[in-house]
């Protein structure tokens, strides 16, 4: 009996992971009526993204329910190209003085092997931006939103959404290379950093191989 439940959760885990493939279009929060949810949005967004250009070739930001929002954003300057982080003193959302909350910042240069690949990577999960069905929309009121934006070579910028995807998942294998403290520059790796750009680089391009399937 024991083993019959086992598998049929697993397979209900299988099925959930496997299907999460696409992100979802972000709510046009400019749009949105005023409420306290248009109010956070605005102020957080305002905060993670001040520094960042307006058209980013690749630009991630994690929002989760309790510990602090951070983002990082893909940039080109006259050295190359770099990542620029931004993490929060605070959850934002949660914060009794949010005017006291505010963004540290830290910038990394990056291999342009790694910045073309991570930018090829968002531009692909752009394009597959879908609606879900009614079976397949997941929500609730904790957990983590990530968002993801990239701009195409027309300068059209589109944003994707997803909520906590499984681990397992290819949303879930995405939100780990971007969670990597190399790929958002904002921990030192010490005498690692070879090493560890090539894992990275070998992951992202992976993923970009396995979603390249879905076009």
């Amino acid at each position: 009996m024991k083993r019959i439940v086992f598998g049929l959760l697993f397979s209900v885990v299988a099925s959930v992971a496997a299907g999460q493939c696409w992100l979802e279009p972000a709510e046009d929060i400019a749009q949105s009526s005023p409420s306290a949810c248009k109010t956070y949005y605005d102020n957080v967004f305002a905060l993670l993204f001040g520094g960042f250009s307006e058209k980013p070739e690749a630009r991630y930001a994690s929002l989760p329910s309790f510990t602090e929002e951070y983002a990082f954003s893909l940039e080109k300057d006259k050295k190359g190209y770099r990542i620029v982080s931004t993490t929060l003193t605070a959850n934002y959302r949660y914060a009794t003085r949010r005017k006291s909350v505010k963004a540290q910042v830290s910038k990394k240069h990056i291999s342009e092997s790694m910045a073309v690949s991570l930018r090829e990577l968002f531009r692909l999960l752009i394009r597959q931006i879908e609606e879900p069905s009614p079976d397949e929309a997941r929500r609730g009121s904790d957990g983590t939103t990530y968002f993801f934006a990239s701009t195409d070579n027309e300068g059209k910028t589109a944003v994707g959404e997803t909520w906590s995807p499984e681990p397992a998942s290819a949303l879930g294998r995405l939100v780990g290379i971007c969670n990597d403290p190399h790929a958002v520059g904002n921990r030192s790796t010490g005498g690692r950093h070879d090493r560890t750009e090539e894992e990275l680089l070998g992951r992202i391009r992976t993923l970009t191989s396995d979603l390249s399937g879905n076009e």
